[in-house]
């Protein structure tokens, strides 16, 4: 069994923290919420104190709320037919301290302590239809049993329609098993995806979205399915979290290589038993995913690239993607040039050269005419 001191990154969550909150928010919210938990108190009080959602809502960072002209009938958005939970929204996501400041609306204070940034109103559920329209059946971070409260989505939320990702800027969209999650648009080749997701296009919504690069938010629970709690694993496998701000993932119980799975090696976490992770260039990597990313797909780590690429320092130092090593112009496709490129770990130039993007020429433009149906 290896020691961890051999991995890349050295700060661990396991099994039992599989619920604590990662960056200060809830589940795999990506939206600032560290410092903005009165902003987000707003937001909830003006959806409760208004329910049809009025067109001067705003979100965290105070802009406003897309509205659906569609479906406005004197400044109210209607939910769509087969939808209607009617439940009221009044007192949900209010900030709070105490049971007392949610009583008048029946509901509970959900607040697991003075590190939580974000104790709010609301009351337990069991899916998505025991809430008011505008929230979503999510898992409470901070408890030692797992609590699913009504909640703003955070991202990879089960949703049924826009209207309940909305207030989290995000929209309703399918995943590879024909679920639905929300998520966030996203920018090929630019990093703005949650941990252990990837920028895809969407068929149905003919856009990029984030994307888990499972392909569904939840998985089977074996080894390196995404989970959020203990319960979602299978047996003999715990759900961890391996880095700050990385993706959660079951890992199996072993006690040498032999018990894990090809690609993975056992590594002493500190754990009862050692724990399953992938392997990349001999090294554990906090992460479910080696040699997956294609060429204008972002990445974080060389191992991400598929063979033949390397992760490097994007246009205008905009974040890192996947590019193929090269000898000449020749070597690149049409919008690419062979040209030195700077490391992942900002050590310098690589030794070669990669294909590097030309001036005026971005990764969406690329991937979309990849994505392009022929006609």
């Amino acid at each position: 069994m290896r020691a961890w001191t051999n991995l890349i990154f050295a700060t661990i969550l396991v099994a039992s923290l599989a619920l604590t909150a990662c960056s200060g928010s809830d589940d795999n919210d990506n939206t600032p919420s560290d410092t903005a938990t009165q902003k987000d108190n707003a937001v909830a009080k003006d959806v409760a104190d208004d329910e049809s959602t009025p067109a001067d809502v705003k979100t965290e960072d105070n802009t406003p709320v897309e509205t659906v002209e569609e479906t406005a009938i004197e400044d109210a958005v209607v939910v769509p037919d087969g939808f209607h939970t009617g439940i009221s929204a009044k007192g949900y996501g209010q900030f709070c301290r105490l049971d007392s400041e949610c009583s008048e609306f029946g509901l509970t204070c959900f607040n697991y302590g003075p590190e939580d940034v974000r104790p709010i109103c609301s009351k337990e559920c069991d899916t998505n239809m025991d809430c008011p329209e505008y929230y979503v059946c999510q898992y409470k971070s901070g408890f030692e049993s797992p609590v699913k409260i009504c909640m703003q989505a955070p991202y990879c939320s089960e949703c049924q329609d826009d209207i309940q990702c909305k207030l989290a800027g995000m929209k309703c969209v399918t995943d590879e098993t024909g679920g639905n999650f929300c998520s966030y648009a996203c920018d090929p080749g630019v990093p703005g995806c949650p941990a252990g997701s990837h920028c895809v296009f969407s068929q149905d919504r003919a856009d990029w979205y984030c994307q888990p690069f499972y392909g569904s938010c939840l998985g089977d629970g074996t080894q390196c399915a995404p989970c959020r709690i203990e319960d979602q694993c299978a047996s003999g496998h715990h759900c961890i979290n391996l880095a700050f701000d990385a993706e959660y993932f079951c890992s199996k119980e072993c006690t040498d290589y032999h018990d894990c799975p090809a690609g993975s090696d056992c590594f002493d976490l500190g754990t009862p038993t050692g724990l399953c992770l992938m392997i990349a260039g001999d090294q554990g990597i906090p992460g479910c995913h080696t040699a997956t990313q294609e060429f204008c797909h972002e990445c974080k780590a060389h191992h991400e690239c598929k063979e033949g690429m390397l992760c490097y320092l994007g246009p205008n130092n905009t974040g890192y993607y996947c590019a193929p090593e090269c000898k000449s112009d020749s070597d690149c496709l049409p919008g690419t040039t062979c040209a030195g490129s700077l490391s992942i770990d900002g050590s310098g130039f690589f030794d070669g050269f990669v294909c590097r993007l030309q001036d005026g020429v971005t990764c969406k433009q690329l991937r979309e005419e990849e994505s392009t149906p022929d006609e």
